[in-house]
């Protein structure tokens, strides 16, 4: 192929760049090209795209101007009549390197509603729950907790292997660092419970927390976008009279890494910090026992009520907020009975807009509730009456991809025998 400019040559990259089955040519392996081709890079690697200064516009432009122009006049980079000259060109290859973005990831978006395109069914986990399911490295791996164990499944190779156990009696809630590297958990080793870090491969045990009594547990631990702190949930418990025990204090906990500096952040559980570690995210239950997404800056101030539901995760872009709440509904069926259904659905929010996003549907029993349908119509009730369902399954514990293009969850399925619990996967899109 001939090349009329150094223009053409770049275009052909960012082409090959959206188009895997496009071949690069040779030509751009000039060393001329290099710089600019590594600025492509950058911004295809970018989470979050601005729109440029304009120092950097006019340093690209000089950059295009210092190859393009002959030899003997790169060294005049002052010159008014390059500036003018070459500025299209950089306002052209930021333009083309905007437009690819949409192909190279869609965690840019200026949307405030997202659509799910498709939603499978990964794995059967059989009757135990799946706990914090994540993806790792370039989502290619898969981690969450089942069976009191931490696991990593490779969906290429249908591979799944569990974490040393070790010591611990159990390891559950699985967090993992920005660089996957080390894994934070909740576990239990040699009488002493907390929180706890560990490297990928087993090695460099340390506890970072320990409840001050029996009757205090930590858990869901999740790391700081830096890596130098975790938050967690310190929830205390009493026991009751006859058996059991109810909460009585629920806490979101920052500490360092290390175990040092621990302080109280917000009444609260469940944390997840915001891309940018400004904010956290947590659910907090009302006075009238319902849960609540709220927001919180990572310094405890500017506590707000973000809407109703629990088990927030935040989009890599900072914009949504996915999570899982109740929905229930309610049939009058005669004047004096009704079917309530409550489904645990997934879904987000638009942290500025609010505009809320529906992404699982939950689904009833046609068959059961077409018999009360009967029973009420046969047999009309004399005193009010409320028929109660629960749905097919349920959907919680979201968590996305670090490309925004697709988020987990833990699908159950409420059997009593068989596959109760499975990982599912949406794909998404940003409207």
């Amino acid at each position: 192929m001939t090349y009329t400019s150094k223009m053409d040559i770049l275009s052909e990259y960012i082409d090959a760049l959206n188009d895997p089955n496009l071949k690069v040519s040779q030509d751009l392996e000039k060393e001329e090209l290099l710089d600019l081709i590594e600025t492509v890079d950058h911004i295809k690697l970018l989470h979050e795209v601005e729109m440029p200064s304009n120092e950097y516009v006019e340093s690209v432009a000089l950059k295009i101007r210092s190859i393009e122009q002959p030899k003997s006049l790169r060294k005049k980079v002052g010159s008014r009549w390059g500036f003018t000259r070459w500025f299209p060109l950089a306002a052209s290859i930021l333009l083309i390197a905007g437009l690819s973005w949409q192909q190279f990831a869609n965690i840019f978006v200026s949307a405030d509603e997202i659509t799910v395109v498709q939603e499978k069914e990964l794995i059967p986990l059989g009757p135990n729950e799946i706990e914090n399911p994540s993806y790792l490295g370039e989502n290619s791996l898969i981690s969450f907790g089942n069976n009191e164990k931490i696991w990593i499944w490779n969906p290429q190779t249908d591979k799944m292997e569990s974490l040393p156990l070790g010591d611990f009696l159990y390891m559950r809630n699985p967090a993992w660092s920005p660089d996957h590297s080390k894994v934070a958990f909740s576990g239990y080793k040699n009488g002493s419970a907390g929180i706890w870090t560990m490297n990928i491969d087993g090695s460099n045990i340390k506890k970072v927390s320990a409840p001050s009594s029996i009757d205090e547990n930590h858990d869901t631990p999740v790391w700081s976008p830096d890596g130098k702190q975790l938050a967690f949930t310190k929830t205390v418990t009493e026991a009751m009279p006859t058996h059991g025990f109810t909460i009585t204090k629920q806490e979101i906990w920052i500490i360092h890494s290390d175990g040092s500096h621990g302080k109280k952040l917000v009444n609260g559980k469940e944390p997840s910090w915001s891309p940018d570690g400004k904010m956290l995210s947590f659910t907090k239950v009302s006075k009238k026992q319902s849960n609540e997404i709220w927001t919180i800056q990572a310094n405890g101030t500017q506590a707000k009520k973000l809407t109703n539901g629990m088990e927030s995760s935040w989009s890599p872009n900072g914009q949504f907020i996915v999570y899982s709440k109740y929905r229930k509904t309610t049939e009058e069926i005669s004047k004096l009975a009704a079917i309530q259904t409550s489904l645990r659905e997934i879904w987000a929010i638009h942290v500025k807009t609010h505009k809320l996003s529906q992404l699982t549907k939950g689904k009833v029993d046609e068959k059961q509730q077409a018999q009360w349908r009967q029973e009420a119509k046969e047999k009309p009730p004399t005193m009010p009456i409320q028929y109660v369902s629960s749905g097919l399954y349920s959907d919680w514990q979201p968590s996305w991809a670090s490309d925004g293009k697709s988020i987990l969850f833990s699908r159950d399925k409420q059997q009593e025998t068989g596959n109760h619990f499975s990982l599912y996967k949406i794909n998404v899109k940003y409207n």
